[in-house]
């Protein structure tokens, strides 16, 4: 009775001591598990922190996870007020993107000097009229027209929207007067060659303002360059500018050989112009 007492108490004993030891490895495997959780979710948290080491501020506050590297934006809602598109070409929050004016600007252009909008309408400017942005030039039945870079006698002077010869039939420059080319890169950015009156001889100022009444050469042109003249050749005193020869003027008018400078005839019926 005694040995039978005993072994009962063996046996109960065995099992609460392997109740225990199971009940301790559930916990140990729970807590393994619990742990390794832990780890997965600090990885990815830590992988997004530490992509660009927690140190994006000031003008670049945003992490580009993709490149560890602290940018301006990422997305619109990235930017503020006043700049409020992400440009994508360099992550910065500007007020505009170059040529996407239409859109960012209500139909004004976007200046690329500093992708701001201007008051100046898309495609609103034609041949040899100032510009800041291609998108401000027509795009014509010759062709499309550009902001370009010009010069006048070898010295710059501002930019001015022409024909690019890449966009005309043929490989000249289709008109008379615009019949320079040049090659150029135009304030957005396309390198091409360019149709421009002869800019060691003229401006587009001058081209623009032949015709006009005037009374001196200074009513003429660009006020301060010389670049034009004023003449008459029987229809009165009129502006013109320099030539060197017919294919320089406008139309049917004629280069008049003058001392010292040779001009676009103002009328038909003066010496040399008929």
């Amino acid at each position: 009775m005694f040995l039978g007492f005993t072994m009962r108490l063996l046996l109960t004993g065995m099992v609460v001591l392997l109740g225990a030891a199971c009940s301790s490895t559930k916990t140990q495997s729970t807590n393994m598990d619990a742990s390794m959780q832990d780890a997965t979710s600090d990885t990815g948290t830590d992988a997004t922190v530490d992509a660009c080491n927690n140190t994006c501020t000031g003008a670049t506050p945003v992490c580009n996870a993709a490149t560890s590297t602290c940018v301006g934006c990422l997305t619109n809602t990235d930017c503020t007020t006043g700049t409020p598109v992400c440009d994508a070409t360099d992550n910065t929050c500007v007020e505009c993107r170059i040529g996407q004016g239409a859109t960012d600007c209500s139909g004004n252009s976007c200046n690329p000097a500093n992708r701001t909008c201007t008051t100046t309408a898309v495609a609103s400017l034609g041949d040899c009229e100032a510009c800041v942005a291609d998108e401000e030039c027509e795009t014509t039945s010759a062709g499309t027209l550009r902001c370009v870079p010009m010069d006048y006698q070898s010295s710059p002077h501002g930019t001015y929207c022409l024909l690019d010869r890449a966009t005309i039939t043929g490989t000249t420059c289709p008109t008379k007067v615009y019949i320079e080319s040049q090659t150029e890169t135009s304030t957005s950015g396309v390198a091409s060659t360019y149709c421009s009156p002869a800019q060691s001889q003229t401006t587009c100022e001058a081209v623009t303002d032949y015709k006009d009444l005037c009374t001196l050469d200074s009513d003429c042109g660009h006020p301060s360059l010389g670049d034009g003249l004023c003449r008459d050749d029987g229809a009165g005193l009129l502006c013109t500018y320099e030539c060197s020869g017919d294919i320089d003027c406008s139309s049917a008018n004629k280069c008049r050989n003058t001392t010292p400078t040779n001009y676009c005839c103002t009328a038909g019926s003066g010496p040399g112009c008929s």
